[in-house]
């Protein structure tokens, strides 16, 4: 055997055993990875650790674990470069976590904290989907689904040139559909309890509201049957003028 043959089968040892020790120090880091917790995380000094754990958690949709260590790093880290980066997941975690109200809450309070990052333009659009969200269903008070149409409008005026501004203008088209469908069912009610007046008025105000609403020709019907109605429940002193 030549001795440049004996070099080689070392070196080829020494390699061999190299890719195993990094093996194996990958799967010892896999290991203690998955058996972090949020809790324990957060008692650990090694800030870089902790972010570095928390973005894996983040990639990895694990958001219920990231989102209290996101919370912790930002006051940590306050002033850093890459405290933005930090919120940003923040936020989205949120989103995608499904609580909707913080996520709001928080996406607008980073567009007014980074007013120019490259993210403030999805992040203001996020703000508005997240009122979008907790919009509910017709019969429920509709305070959200204001929110979220005057939020789409902020969007569409800060960022006319945008991509999303279609999606906006949807989104707002169809809010203000339930708005009208909650006020059409309102002035109905009024009808069917027979309280013709304020029904009479409810229908009105339908069509001073939204002029482009559906059914114009049912909702007019619907003013001159109340008024009709209202007229023969009244008192006979009362009854032709009415």
């Amino acid at each position: 055997m030549t001795l440049s043959n004996t070099t080689s089968q070392i070196k080829s040892k020494v390699r061999s055993r190299y890719q195993a020790v990094l093996i194996l120090v990958a799967i010892i880091a896999m290991v203690l990875s998955a058996c972090e917790t949020p809790e324990k995380l957060m008692k650990n000094p090694d800030i870089k650790y902790k972010l570095k754990v928390a973005t894996e958690w983040y990639n990895k949709k694990e958001y219920f674990k990231c989102i209290p260590v996101f919370e912790e790093l930002m006051g940590l880290m306050k002033g850093q470069q890459n405290t933005e980066d930090i919120y940003y997941m923040y936020c989205m975690a949120n989103f995608k976590q499904g609580d909707y109200m913080i996520a709001a809450y928080h996406f607008k309070s980073f567009v007014n904290t980074y007013p120019l990052s490259p993210k403030a333009e999805e992040c203001l659009f996020m703000a508005a989907k997240s009122n979008e969200k907790l919009s509910p269903k017709y019969e429920l008070d509709q305070s959200y689904t204001t929110k979220a149409i005057d939020a789409f409008q902020t969007f569409i005026n800060q960022y006319p040139q945008s991509g999303r501004v279609d999606t906006a203008n949807k989104e707002i088209i169809k809010l203000r559909k339930k708005l009208e469908h909650k006020a059409f069912m309102n002035a109905e009610l009024y009808y069917k309890t027979e309280n013709y007046k304020a029904a009479a008025v409810s229908f009105e105000n339908l069509l001073t509201q939204w002029p482009d609403i559906d059914n114009v020709e049912r909702i007019l019907f619907m003013v001159e049957k109340s008024y009709n109605k209202y007229a023969e429940n009244s008192i006979a002193l009362r009854r032709v003028d009415r």
